[in-house]
């Protein structure tokens, strides 16, 4: 998909969503996980998983998505929360859950133009 394979200003892959359903999994107030409907069916992400999953939002890269996950696990190595969210998108991509390189489309992302003179 060309519009889908567009980079962002900084040249590094932003992925963002596709799946458009999903649903923590477990109780409330100690979820296990969520389950997000693909393509294929329905997919089951772990707790570490899903704190990934539910960070993926089109603005974050590979990078800040490792920084979420060692804010949401004490003593979590970068390195290791890295090659976590490389996985894991890898598996969502596979998935049709997400696309790997996304330029969004929101306008306040956008270079700003100065207002038309009337």
């Amino acid at each position: 998909m060309a519009g889908t394979e567009a980079m962002s200003a900084d040249d590094s892959p932003h992925p963002h969503r596709l799946a458009v359903y999903w649903r923590v999994a477990g109780p409330a107030d100690a979820p296990d996980g969520c389950d997000i409907l693909v393509p294929r069916g329905l997919l089951h992400l772990n707790a570490t998983a899903a704190v990934i999953w539910t960070a993926i939002d089109g603005r974050r890269d590979e990078g800040e998505l490792a920084d979420v996950l060692c804010a949401a696990c004490v003593g979590l190595s970068r390195a290791t929360a890295r090659e976590a969210v490389v996985e894991l998108l890898e598996t969502l991509a596979d998935a049709g859950a997400i696309v790997r390189k996304w330029r969004p489309l929101d306008p306040w992302l956008e270079p700003r133009l100065p207002p038309r003179a009337p």
